[in-house]
């Protein structure tokens, strides 16, 4: 495969990102019309590492074959190659092979320069500078990013960064010092600040060192859009689709991990615009998995229109204008299968860009378990408003075997943290829980009691208190909700409280 297909691609997929206004000029015959323009910066950077060996050969296969034809085909698109490794490699730790250029022959020979070496220091681990190829996206001044382009740094690699599973990154487990004396959750954090979308791909081989869900993580800590995935066998076709995803992010959410056999469960479709200028969504297909049906009249969010049903499919033609650092969502209510086991669903949209460029990105699988019953649910929920208020906290409990219903009340755990302005501070222990609706919306009862308190010396430890959580999945066209929690206190300890509120539900 060549890299007229590789680079073609992501040429393809860069018609859709971050457009820049041409200006025009009057001439004796007639205005220019003027038009826009797509500015995307793609770096390639890759693990030069000996057991990437494979991998690169891949790569550099699939990077023959440049033909006249892509610069015309997209010239505001360019590409940079970097190689890293670890430090002390014999080839280096870190090398900048090619600036961001249009010339695509200099991007084949740049990637035919890539090479393998082995660090024979008897301190070498697993783990490769990864933060340090991170911190230079940023902060290397030679690469040339363009200020109004989308940038995009693609990774191709098969170990951790150094450290990453000691900072916590979830599956990531390599606990080693930085060499560079980087952290890889700052190098991330620096990362988005700065609009550089994260995208891996794990080589596989013998010798891989790294889980899939590691690289997720670390995707998902830098700018909007990131993701991962394998290299598998068509290279090309991995990475289109990764960029395509990239610059319009499309994501599908079950409200809850669990659902019960027959019960009714929603889904949430959500398309956001990281980019400079607005999208159009035209289109947003759901696949539903086996056994499942659509609750008519249940749609939510961008249209309330009734989806095109086609047996397990629901279809929605749309013309909704999404302006840059948006999102839009959909939501829909369903009834879930007879069958206990787990189900994938999945969305596709069509996306049409400022440029009147297409694109078609699609979902990762969301996966359902539909079970006999509920073992424990959790809460997370937080509310604020201007004049400084904040209530927060958590509340899980558990259902033994004996339990009836998720409906009974059970014993639960967690606290909730009252705060003014004023310096009143107030906080509660969970007591109780009982969940009284289970989805569209979810609705629980918590039980509290006062821990503790300061600046409200009529308010009694072990005073009692009552909180009811509202979690509507509903969403209006301007994407708000009917979210909410109420807090029952009596007036000594701050009265009643009732607010808009953001509250998380997970189960098991």
């Amino acid at each position: 495969m060549g890299l007229k297909t590789f680079v073609a691609g992501l040429l393809t997929v860069g018609l859709g990102c971050c457009i820049a206004f041409a200006g025009s000029r009057e001439s004796s015959a007639s205005a220019a019309t003027q038009q826009p323009t797509s500015q995307l910066d793609v770096e390639i950077a890759v693990d030069g590492t000996a057991s990437m060996a494979s991998a690169i050969a891949q790569a550099k296969q699939a990077g023959v074959g440049i033909t006249d034809g892509l610069i015309s085909l997209l010239p505001d698109t360019r590409f940079s190659v970097v190689v890293f490794r670890d430090r002390g490699n014999p080839a280096g730790e870190y090398e900048l092979l090619q600036p961001f250029t249009e010339d695509t022959s200099a991007v084949r020979t740049a990637l035919g320069r890539i090479k393998t070496a082995f660090n024979p220091s008897p301190d070498n681990g697993p783990a490769e500078s990864y933060n340090l190829a991170f911190e230079r996206s940023y902060s290397d001044a030679q690469m040339g990013w363009r200020p109004s382009a989308r940038k995009i740094v693609l990774v191709l690699g098969d170990a951790e960064p150094n450290g990453a599973g000691r900072e916590g990154l979830p599956a990531c487990q390599d606990r080693s010092n930085d060499p560079e004396g980087l952290s890889t959750r700052q190098q991330l954090a620096n990362m988005r600040s700065a609009g550089r979308t994260l995208i891996m791909v794990r080589a596989l081989s013998n010798e891989v060192s790294v889980s899939l869900r590691c690289y997720q993580s670390l995707a998902a800590g830098a700018f909007v859009g990131g993701a991962a995935r394998d290299a598998g066998s068509d290279l090309v076709s991995t990475i289109v689709e990764l960029v395509q995803g990239a610059y319009a992010p499309l994501t599908l959410k079950p409200d809850l991990g669990t659902a019960l056999r027959t019960g009714r469960m929603g889904y949430t479709v959500k398309l956001q615009n990281p980019n400079l200028l607005d999208l159009t969504m035209k289109s947003v297909t759901l696949d539903l998995p086996r056994g499942f049906r659509y609750v008519p009249n249940t749609t939510s969010g961008m249209t309330t229109a009734e989806p095109k049903v086609s047996g397990r499919t629901l279809a929605w033609s749309l013309a909704k204008l999404l302006p840059t650092h948006k999102q839009l969502r959909l939501h829909v209510t369903v009834h879930a299968a007879r069958r206990m086991g787990t189900y994938r669903s999945s969305a596709v949209a069509s996306v049409e860009t400022a440029a009147g460029n297409q694109l078609i990105p699609r979902t990762s699988a969301a996966l359902l378990r539909v079970k006999r019953r509920i073992t424990a649910v959790a809460f997370r929920f937080q509310a604020r408003n201007a004049a400084g208020l904040t209530v927060e906290g958590r509340a899980s409990a558990r259902f033994l075997p004996r339990t009836r219903s998720v409906f009974s009340p059970v014993s639960a755990h967690g606290s909730l943290t009252l705060v003014k302005g004023n310096g009143i501070r107030l906080v509660l222990r969970v007591r109780r829980l009982r969940l009284t609706r289970l989805v569209g919306p979810t609705r629980a009862r918590v039980t509290l009691r006062v821990a503790s308190t300061h600046g409200l010396p009529g308010c009694r430890v072990g005073s009692a208190a009552t909180l009811l959580l509202f979690n509507s999945n509903d969403v209006r066209q301007d994407d708000s909700s009917d979210a909410y929690l109420r807090l029952a206190l009596p007036r000594s300890c701050g009265g009643p409280i009732r607010r808009a509120a953001t509250i998380s539900v997970s189960d098991s």
